[in-house]
C-alpha cells in the first residue's frame, strides 16, 4: 500500500514538473516587425537617419529557436545576427543576446519585451533605443494549441 502511494505521488509530481514549460517559451518562433521607431534619445528627432533606421528594421524578423538560438533577419546587412545565444529574464522582462557556443557568453544586446496598452508586444533594444512592435508569425500545426503569456509586464 505505502509502495501505491509513493508511486501515485511520484507520478503526480512528474506530470506537474512536464506540464510546466520555461519562462521564455512564449518567445520561442518568428517575430515580423510591424512598426519600428528609433529613440530621440540616440538620434535627433525627425531626422533622416532616424527615419533609415526605422525603416531598416521594419523589414526585419527576431527568430528565437528552442535551443536558445538567436537570429536577427534583415535586408540590411549591417543588423543581421546570425548566431547568437538568447537568455530570458521573466522578473525584469529582459531578454540578453550574447555570442554563440561561449562558455562565457560576452553581451550584444539587451532587449527589453513588454506588452503596449492595446496588447502588442514590444521589444526594445536598450543598448540602441530603438522600440519594435513585432507580431508573431503563426507556427506549424504542432504550436497552434501554444498559450499565449500572460506575465508579461504591460508598459505605461
Amino acid at each position: 500500500m505505502k509502495s501505491i502511494f509513493l508511486g501515485l505521488g511520484c507520478l503526480l509530481f512528474f506530470n506537474i514538473v512536464s506540464a510546466q514549460s520555461a519562462p521564455g517559451d512564449f518567445l520561442v518562433g518568428t517575430w515580423k516587425i510591424v512598426n519600428a521607431k528609433a529613440s530621440a534619445t540616440y538620434l535627433p528627432p525627425d531626422s533622416f537617419i532616424m527615419e533609415k533606421v526605422s525603416r531598416a528594421f521594419e523589414a526585419s524578423e527576431l527568430i528565437f529557436n528552442v535551443n536558445n538560438q538567436f537570429i536577427f533577419q534583415s535586408p540590411t546587412s549591417d543588423l543581421q545576427i546570425q548566431n547568437a545565444h538568447w537568455q530570458y529574464f521573466p522578473n525584469t522582462g529582459i531578454i540578453e543576446i550574447g555570442e554563440w557556443n561561449r562558455t562565457h557568453l560576452p553581451l550584444l544586446h539587451k532587449l527589453l519585451v513588454e506588452k503596449n496598452a492595446e496588447g502588442q508586444y514590444v521589444i526594445t533594444f536598450t543598448d540602441m533605443g530603438v522600440e519594435l512592435i513585432v507580431s508573431k508569425m503563426p507556427a506549424g500545426p504542432q504550436k497552434q494549441n501554444e498559450k499565449p503569456d500572460n506575465n508579461i509586464p504591460v508598459s505605461r
